[in-house]
Formats: structure tokens, sequence, C-alpha cells
């Protein structure tokens, strides 16, 4: 597999996974709150909050992740039309 492929299947992968966010944030009640809904580098500073879980969002609400996903979905697929 070509580097070109390997980079658009991973961008493929991306939007799946946004694509499952988006449907699960829309699935919640309108004042639902989530710990995590946007995957990030492992570097990034983290949380941590009940049951010895880490979170980069805490108590951040459905809405707001919601348009989070989204942003990213539109990102993503800009990036996209340059590969």
């Amino acid at each position: 597999m070509s580097r070109n492929d390997s980079k658009k299947e991973e961008l493929q992968h991306q939007l799946q996974t946004l694509n499952v966010l988006e449907a699960e944030l829309k699935s919640l009640k309108p004042d639902a709150k989530v710990y995590n809904a946007i995957p990030t580098s492992l570097k990034a500073p983290l949380i941590s909050h009940a049951h010895g879980q880490k979170a980069l969002f805490p108590n951040l609400d459905a809405n707001s992740a919601l348009k989070d996903v989204q942003k990213r979905k539109v990102l993503l697929a800009n990036l996209q039309q340059f590969e």
C-alpha cells in the first residue's frame, strides 16, 4: 500500500468515526453531558474524573460536542479534497 493510499484510508477511518460520534450525539437529550467527543492526540492534557477515566471536556453539553464534531467533519472533508 502506498503512503498516499494509507493516508486516504486513515482519513476515511476518521470520517467514519466522526459519523458515528455525530449520530450518537444527536441521539442524546439536549441537556446531556459528554466527556470526550473528539479523538485527540495522546499528548493532550487530560482531566481525571469518576471511575478512573480520563476526559478532555468533562461535562461538555451535548450540543457543544455535536458542533465540535460537525466542525471537524468539515475540516476533514476539506483535507480529503487535497489528497
